[in-house]
């Protein structure tokens, strides 16, 4: 992931994250120009982080990292935990 940065300085978190947020919404948008795509990158733990944002999507997206059944149960979900306290679709 972090390869996609140039300049990918793991001391400064934030710069990594702002770029790899920027270069994640170009590539969306090159997949299909007509589809309006924004990203921010904001700190804080993942699942709060999408509830708060959620609260006035109308949908939330997630996606999986294709853990089997038994490694997700015990390491968590932030897509179980935001979608059980989001309204958003």
């Amino acid at each position: 992931m972090y390869r996609d940065i140039p300049d990918a300085d793991l001391q400064q978190p934030r710069h990594v994250a702002e770029q790899l947020v920027a270069t994640l919404v170009d590539q969306a948008r090159e997949i299909d120009p007509d589809v309006v795509v924004c990203g921010d990158a904001i700190e804080g733990s993942s699942s709060r982080v999408l509830v708060q944002e959620a609260s006035s999507a109308t949908e939330l997206v997630v996606g999986s990292r294709h853990l089997a059944a038994l490694r997700s149960a015990v390491l968590g979900s932030v897509a179980v935990a935001a979608t059980g306290r989001t309204h958003a679709r």
